[in-house]
Order: structure tokens, then sequence, then C-alpha cells
């Protein structure tokens, strides 16, 4: 007898130590990972109006749109490599690139591509190459990516020669081979690139920022070659590429609304990859 009420007492236990277990489990909140609605967007003034585009597009599904201006090409990258920001959309996939390779970055340019920017030398003193006189100072922008696009814009509009490898990756000054009109170089901010027309002969400036100041793209006295080579696109960190709030942003982004503001307010500058 006994023995009996032994067993059953342990057959008791070992019910409700299960029973216990499965109560623990039930009551245990689902691992069911947060579903993101709030979007920090990094941009420039110069491409405002496409993201200004695509925020009553995501408010129709249910987000909502924070935007952050920058003025430094640089901060803004790492903002969105440090997750202070979510997504920017202001640069070349070169730029990037750069970026990624001197910030040990893993910041990725969502696909579609979206624009593939024109560059041009621009000059408020002489109306083409011909004119540009022995000497004259051309203003260039100090990032590598629009240094090395600047120097090959004017090579291949027959202004200078390159050596035949740029040393770092990207040509620099040092890699003028010959300069038959002996041009001065002075490096400059991106930004500020436009504000130097008046103090320089000629800049080598992205078309977006003419548009943006409000000048005619007709005052380009020669255009890059090499538009292709440098598409701009929706920049995330690595991490997020996949995410549903990314893939929402993509097909707002490159919806029949946001091409229509793109031809509207760019006039030409870039030309549309979607």
């Amino acid at each position: 007898m006994k023995k009996y009420l032994r067993v059953m007492f342990l057959v008791i236990l070992v019910g409700a130590v299960l029973g216990l277990g499965g109560c623990s489990n039930s009551e245990e909140a689902p691992n069911i990972p947060e579903v993101k609605t709030n979007i920090k967007f990094g941009t420039n003034a110069n491409f405002l109006p496409v993201v200004d585009a695509i925020i009553p597009l995501m408010e129709a599904k249910g987000y909502t749109i924070e935007i952050a201006n920058f003025d430094d090409p640089i901060s803004i990258d790492v903002a969105t490599q440090e997750g202070s920001i979510d997504v920017n959309y202001y640069q070349h996939l070169p730029y990037m690139q750069k970026f990624n390779s001197s910030h040990n970055g893993t910041l990725v340019m969502v696909e579609p591509y979206l624009l593939a920017a024109n560059m041009g030398l621009f000059s408020n003193k002489h109306k083409s190459t011909e004119a540009l006189p022995d000497g004259a100072t051309i203003a260039i922008a100090m990032d590598n990516s629009n240094k090395d696009r600047g120097l090959r814009m004017l090579r291949d509009n027959g202004l200078l020669t390159l050596a035949k490898t740029p040393a770092g990756g990207a040509y620099t000054l040092v890699d003028i081979a010959d300069n038959p009109k002996k041009f001065k170089f002075v490096e400059v901010d991106l930004y500020q690139l436009l504000r130097t027309l008046d103090d320089v002969d000629a800049g080598a400036i992205n078309c977006t920022y003419l548009i943006t100041a409000g000048k005619d793209l007709s005052s380009a006295i020669c255009f890059s070659k090499d538009a292709d080579q440098f598409p701009n696109g929706v920049v995330v960190r690595g991490d997020n590429k996949d995410t549903q709030w990314v893939k929402d942003i993509m097909e707002c982004i490159t919806s029949d609304v946001c091409r229509e503001k793109i031809e509207d307010h760019y006039k030409g500058s870039y030309k549309i990859l979607f």
C-alpha cells in the first residue's frame, strides 16, 4: 500500500511540474519583431523635392516620415551608418563606395538605381572651352569621387591629358599628365562650388546643383560623357536592405508621381533609370 501511494505521489508530482511548464510557455509573449513605421529620411536641398513627393505615398501605407536636411555629404552617410537616420537619398554610387572604403561602412544603394547624374563645366565669364584663357582657374570638388569625375570630364572634352591609370583608384591633380593651357585648380567643397563661379574662370559642377539654384543648364560650356557610371539612389545600411519598409520606399520613389516630379523639377539634368 505504501509503495502504491509513493507511485501515485510521483505521478501527481510529475504531472504538476509538466502542467506548470505548459502554463509558463503559454504566458510568454511571442517573439514577434516590431514593425517599423517611423522612418528618418536624410537628404539635402537638391533632392528634397523627390523625398517630399513620396511622403503622402508612404503615409498612405501607414508610415511617418521625418526628414533630416544635411549640408555636409559625409555626415549624412555617417548618420545612416550609425543608425541616427534610417535612409538617405542624395549621392551617386561611387561616392557611397568611397565612403564605405574610407569609413569601414556597410552602406548599400538599393536597386533599381534612380537617376544618372550629369556634370558640366560652368562659367560666368566664358562661353566655350575655346574661350578659356591660358592659366585659367578651374574650381573642382575636393572629395575624391567628384574630383575624379571632374578631371575625367576635362580629359574627355580635350582640355587636358590624364595618366593611363589613376594612382589611388581615382584621378587627382597629381595624375594630370599634360595641361596645355596651364589651368590652375582650386579644390572646393562640393556644396560651395556654385558660389565660386564669380571668382574663378569655370567650375566642374553636378548639374542638379545648377537646377536647384535656378540656373540654366545652357550655361554649361561642356558636359561629362559618363553619366551612366554615376547612378544615384536610395541608400541604407546593409542589414536593412531587405526590410519591408525599404521595399515600400522603393515602390513609392519609383512611382509615376515621383517620375513626374523628377521630370518637372530637374529639367533634364538627370537621366531617369527606372
